[in-house]
């Protein structure tokens, strides 16, 4: 079993909230998915999953393209800060995803 937190990839500035950017997600993505691949546990936990459900999604996808086959489950956690309606802080929809290898 393997727990791990990912990074939702929200950068806190002051009193400001932003995402990082497109090539900061995509380059931890895949250093990240290269580092499951090679522990292959046979359950994941993973932490501050941002945004769901695409990137547990994508991690399941990542890890059958090395070879991996894992089902997904996943729950979010923080799905954004409203005020009157508004959304706050962009691109949040945090949680939790479990991955499971096959067959179990």
């Amino acid at each position: 079993m393997l727990t791990y937190n990912i990074l939702h990839g929200l950068e806190v500035r002051g009193w400001s909230v932003g995402l990082e950017s497109e090539e900061e997600q995509r380059t931890r993505f895949n250093v990240q998915a290269r580092q499951l691949a090679l522990a292959q546990p046979d359950v994941m936990l993973l932490q501050e999953v941002n945004p769901l459900p695409e990137k547990a999604e994508a991690f399941a996808g990542a890890l059958k393209a090395f070879g991996s086959e894992y089902t997904e489950v996943h729950q979010a956690d923080a799905c954004g800060i409203r005020l009157f309606g508004l959304r706050l802080i962009p691109g949040l929809n945090n949680g939790m995803a479990v991955l499971v290898k096959a067959p179990l």
